[in-house]
């Protein structure tokens, strides 16, 4: 019998956090398919009912294996102040140097940005796309809204703070300046956070 939707989707899920876990700790070519397929518990003739090869794996963990828009997605405030108070807790809680290397093994951009950087145009567009969307989540501050996928320039810097200074800090892991550089970048998100959506309400209430 031919296995259900269900079924298949939950392989499907099962190879995809495999492979954002191991990616992540390993870089793309650290792990190859058969690794991946033993850590999700299938075999490898199951890999290619869902994907035609290991880089179009990468792009779909690059573009849907996202703890950090997940986080911002789940924010369940009221009004568009408690919802950037959300954002400012979790972007708080992504730039901790404490929990620099807990970031590391869930949060796939900043992990495998370089792998990105040396693969083809195809993946660095799905990084792209994914960068895009977690930026547009930072601009929603109406409760039960979609974001609009076209972020502003403040959410931009947002994102790029944030996922920047990680990768720096945890690549120089130990030495002084790491801490400081997640520091900095956290005053200047929070300050950012706090503005978004400002100067469009002064607009409107002014008119």
């Amino acid at each position: 019998m031919p296995p259900s939707k269900v079924q298949r989707d939950r392989s499907r899920e099962a190879i995809l956090n495999a492979a954002g876990r191991l990616f992540r700790k390993h870089g793309y070519d650290g792990i190859g398919i058969d690794g991946i397929m033993t850590s999700a518990g299938l075999t490898r003739g199951a890999f290619y009912a869902h994907f035609p090869s290991k880089a179009a794996l990468f792009a779909a963990v690059v573009s849907e294996d996202n703890a950090f828009l997940a986080r911002l997605r789940a924010r369940g405030a009221t009004d568009a102040a408690g919802l950037r108070h959300e954002a400012q807790a979790i972007a708080a809680y992504y730039l901790e140097p404490a929990n620099r290397e807990r970031i590391g093994e869930i949060c796939t951009l900043s992990a495998v940005n370089q792998d990105t950087a040396r693969s083809g145009e195809a993946l660095r567009h799905a990084f792209g796309e994914a960068f895009a969307r977690i930026a547009a989540e930072f601009d929603r501050l109406e409760p039960g809204e979609r974001s609009s996928g076209r972020p502003s320039d403040e959410a931009l810097l947002i994102v790029t703070l944030a996922i920047g200074s990680h990768a720096l800090s945890r690549a120089m892991d130990g030495h002084p300046i790491a801490d400081r550089i997640q520091r900095l970048a956290g005053e200047r998100i929070q300050a950012l956070i706090a503005g978004l959506g400002m100067a469009i309400g002064a607009a409107d209430a002014a008119e």
